[in-house]
């Protein structure tokens, strides 16, 4: 038996079930470590405004993505590479599919969609009134 710091009196082989923990503790740290997200801000002048409301919205009518509005603008889910090789992207318009492309061949697994984000020269922008 060995005695802990407080005293207490352990078998021999719960050092062994204690190292089992830390290294399963370890395990799901480095899990959640691999869940961090690329993320990419671009303005939402990528996007046409008629577009922004009829298929960024929780109603959209194309269910193929993830979107969460905001005040500002919201969170686009981007596809990965091999479900954007079969998906129907083809069925958005010419903007939001260019700004999914954009991401997706950088890396990206959300775009965050801001007035404040990044304008990119190689993507379409769009002219948004201001109220």
């Amino acid at each position: 038996m060995s005695t802990l710091s407080w005293g207490w009196h352990a078998p021999a082989h719960s050092n062994k079930v204690v190292r089992w923990i830390l290294a399963a503790l370890r395990g799901i740290r480095l899990a959640l470590d691999r869940r961090n997200e690329a993320m990419l801000c671009l303005s939402t002048v990528h996007i046409e405004p008629p577009v922004f409301e009829t298929h960024l919205s929780f109603e959209s009518p194309y269910l193929g993505f993830s979107f969460y509005p905001n005040q500002y603008g919201g969170f686009l889910m981007v596809p990965s590479r091999s479900k954007l090789e079969v998906s129907a992207l083809h069925e958005l318009p010419p903007c939001l599919e260019a700004v999914i492309h954009y991401a997706a061949h950088r890396g990206y697994q959300w775009i965050k969609l801001d007035p404040a984000g990044h304008v990119v020269a190689e993507l379409a922008q769009f002219h948004w009134e201001t109220p």
